[in-house]
């Protein structure tokens, strides 16, 4: 089959790895798949087109000049035509609006996928679009429960139309990346510092704020801990604020291209989302075998096993988050224990190729459906 992926690119984030992931594990079962990214002309995203060139996937780039620029749905038409696409699978709210537009002029069977149920979606107009925008598709993938859940119930589609396929990750792509040691040696933390680390955009959803509030109590019971940010976004400034009075205690690193590289000096991946379409970094440190204390929000919960591959804390609760990362700073014995049954849970539940096959069969009902 030939597939083309139609998504909003700004940079490689969660959703955009998982697209090129998925991409070239298509490619290993034998089909073929294409990317045509909706991009502002003025941020190109230099990091999604550089990784699909390496995996060898084809890419176009359609720019979209604003959130209602209709203009952009016949350039993906005319990228679908090109790619000679037999289904087109949409992700994202933009190119779920404006992808299926094109593909329905294509004559294309659609499948959409929900990677976030970020907090705008909730609003009536987001819920009637997304609603109306489902109709055509033949399937809407979920990548979790959770997010199952909310489509069903906020977005209305209807249950039958809904799968839920978890993202995958391949352990050794991300170990092989890995350079242990680096992320200390860089910023001058010794090697025996207990390391917390956050890795992800610094934007409400992420809840960095009550991670600074939790490390200040961590403090108290760590003097020499050190916390490690890594990400960009709207709230840097005003977080590098909360945290300077913490001094060298907390370190923003900014967009990085080498998280398996920041995960891998780590002693806890703390992931303390207010809401979580999945969580893709939690993967990432499973396969470095590292704990994790994460929010029990949204998917979290189906990834993160409480007590055993990690601690679960309420969301937005500092005093519970610090009690979780002093217990396992405290407990080294523990935390590595956690951080193999992490590895072994995404070696048997998150695989790469189990996430490749279910995709396949939802697009083989589509085709067949269509003929």
């Amino acid at each position: 089959m030939r597939i083309a992926h139609i998504f909003k690119a700004t940079g490689l984030s969660g959703a955009e790895a998982h697209i090129l992931t998925l991409s070239k594990a298509l490619r290993n079962e034998g089909h073929e798949c294409a990317l045509i990214a909706l991009t502002d002309p003025r941020r190109p995203p230099t990091a999604v087109f550089e990784s699909a060139r390496a995996g060898g996937l084809p890419f176009e780039s359609a720019p979209l000049h604003s959130h209602f620029d209709i203009a952009v749905v016949p350039r993906i038409l005319s990228h679908l035509k090109s790619s000679r696409a037999q289904i087109a699978h949409t992700h994202m709210i933009h190119a779920d609006l404006y992808g299926t537009l094109a593909a329905q002029w294509a004559g294309l069977p659609v499948v959409q996928s929900r990677h976030n149920d970020d907090k705008f979606r909730r609003r009536s107009a987001a819920r009637w679009l997304m609603r109306a925008a489902s109709l055509p598709a033949k399937r809407v993938v979920a990548i979790s429960d959770s997010l199952a859940a909310f489509t069903r119930d906020v977005e209305k589609v209807p249950a039958a139309k809904i799968i839920r396929i978890h993202y995958g990750l391949d352990p050794a792509e991300v170990m092989a990346k890995a350079r242990p040691g680096a992320l200390r040696a860089e910023l001058g933390i010794a090697p025996n510092a207990p390391l917390i680390g956050a890795v992800g955009r610094l934007s409400e959803q992420k809840g960095i704020p009550f991670l600074i509030e939790a490390f200040v109590r961590v403090r108290d019971s760590f003097p020499s801990a050190r916390l490690a940010i890594a990400g960009d976004g709207p709230l840097r400034a005003e977080l590098e604020a909360q945290a300077a009075p913490l001094g060298g205690a907390v370190r923003f690193l900014g967009w990085r291209n080498d998280t398996p590289t920041v995960m891998a000096d780590l002693d806890v991946l703390c992931v303390p989302s207010l809401w979580e379409g999945f969580g893709l970094v939690t993967l990432e440190a499973m396969a470095l075998s590292k704990p994790i204390v994460a929010s029990r929000v949204s998917a979290l919960p189906e990834i993160v096993s409480d007590g055993d591959t990690g601690l679960l804390v309420p969301s937005g609760d500092p005093a519970a988050l610090a009690e979780a990362l002093i217990a396992l700073l405290a407990d080294p014995a523990r935390a590595r224990a956690m951080g193999e049954r992490g590895r072994a849970r995404l070696e048997k539940e998150f695989t790469v190729r189990r996430m490749a096959e279910q995709h396949v069969a939802v697009y083989s009902a589509v085709g067949e459906r269509r003929l």
